[in-house]
C-alpha cells in the first residue's frame, strides 16, 4: 500500500469520509488534476503544477484544503492565517460540505494556471 492510500485508510470518520469526497471531486472535476504524496500530504496537481492540498491541523483540531496561489485568491472562504502564499479553506467535518462553494474557488483558483 502506497503512503497516500495508507494516508486516507488510517484517518478517523468523519474526516475519512470528508477527505475522500473532496479527493474524488477535485480528481473528478478536470482531467488536468492528478495527485502526489509530497510532505506526507495529499497534494493535487494541476496542470503538472502544485494547486492544493488536503490537511489537518492539530493545532487547531480542524481539516483543510490549502491552495498555493492563495494569495492571489479573494473569496470569503479563503483565510491566509499569517502565511504568504497560501490561503486555506477550512473544512467542518459534521457540517455539510459547501459544495457550491468550493467549486467557486476550485474556478477562481484554475483561472490562475492558464
Amino acid at each position: 500500500m502506497s503512503p497516500l492510500e495508507n494516508f486516507y485508510i488510517t484517518l478517523e470518520e468523519p474526516l475519512q469520509s470528508v477527505f475522500l469526497y473532496y479527493r474524488k471531486f477535485i480528481l473528478e472535476s478536470d482531467e488536468n488534476f492528478t495527485e502526489h504524496w509530497k510532505y506526507k500530504t495529499p497534494f493535487f496537481y494541476y496542470k503538472g503544477k502544485w494547486f492544493c492540498y488536503l490537511s489537518f491541523s492539530k493545532k487547531t483540531n480542524r481539516a483543510y484544503l490549502g491552495f498555493v496561489k492563495g494569495s492571489k485568491m479573494e473569496h470569503s472562504l479563503l483565510k491566509s492565517e499569517g502565511r504568504k502564499m497560501i490561503k486555506i479553506m477550512e473544512i467542518d467535518q459534521n457540517q455539510d460540505i459547501p459544495m457550491a462553494l468550493f467549486e467557486e474557488i476550485l474556478t477562481l483558483a484554475k483561472k490562475l494556471y492558464a
